[in-house]
């Protein structure tokens, strides 16, 4: 168990600058004020693979993960999974918190459950510029908005990867999959079938589709429900759709639709 009321705390390693993790594992619990995970807390520029983490992780701030709480400047994650429940406020991940600037994450995996406020997704809270390829997670998540079942918030690109969890919000942009696939996000051969619930923005793969982003070759089968813009595949689509489909109920009062809100 590894308690601190200070940041950069992690289950094996608090930060690591440009180096590599190998086989590498770590199963207590971990707690602190902000950048924590499971195994790393802040990961700059460090190759991590074919390791794992098993412990809860618990912040009092922002930006933990499952397995890395802070990931950035071409770190590639690749062969790895997280099993920890991940709860805090915002920018939560089962895998990894924040993930950003080209670090790619490949072949790997998150099955507990992340609870929160906003940012939060149930492999990565936030992905920004860096893809995730062939991975999944199935842990619920739940919280106040921008949640999805693999990712909150991305606008990289997001090959191959799947959501099993349910994903329920008190409020707005909320997605089986992404809740705000943002500029710049492309996300193909990609699925979700958990439940999905909240306000506004709401859809069974993505609560919103912003301009200069992509669906392709993706589908949702999960039930999705709120109060408007609600849609069994897209809440808001603003960009390019196709060669996807949605199969879920989908309840609400406003801007309802079998396809997009």
């Amino acid at each position: 168990y590894v308690n601190s009321s200070s940041s950069q705390i992690g289950g094996l390693i608090g930060e690591s600058q440009t180096g590599t993790v190998l086989n590498c594992s770590a199963a207590g619990n971990v707690s602190s004020s902000s950048y924590a995970g499971g195994l790393i807390g802040y990961n700059q520029n460090t190759s991590v693979s074919a390791s794992h983490a098993t412990g809860n992780v618990s912040i009092t701030g922002s930006v933990a993960g499952g397995l890395i709480g802070f990931s950035f400047d071409g770190s590639a994650v690749s062969n790895t999974y997280a099993t920890g429940n991940v709860s805090g406020t915002g920018t939560l991940g089962g895998i990894i918190g924040s993930n950003e600037d080209n670090s790619p994450v490949t072949n790997c995996s998150a099955s507990g459950s992340v609870t929160g406020t906003s940012g939060m997704g149930g492999l990565i809270g936030q992905n920004i510029d860096s893809p995730l390829f062939n991975c999944s997670a199935s842990g619920d998540v739940s919280g106040t908005g921008t949640l999805g079942g693999l990712a909150g918030r991305n606008n990289g690109a997001v090959s191959n990867c799947s959501a099993t969890g349910n994903v329920s919000a008190t409020g707005d942009y909320v997605g089986g999959l992404i809740g705000e696939n943002s500029f710049g996000g492309a996300v193909s051969n990609s699925s979700a079938v958990g439940a999905v619930s909240g306000s506004s923005y709401i859809g069974g793969l993505t609560g919103e589709n912003e301009e200069n982003s992509s669906i392709y070759g993706s589908h949702a089968t999960g039930n999705t429900s709120g109060s408007e813009i609600i849609g069994g595949l897209v809440g808001l689509n603003n960009a390019s759709t196709s060669d996807s489909y949605a199969t879920g109920k989908v309840t609400g009062n406003r801007h309802v639709g079998g396809f997009a809100g």
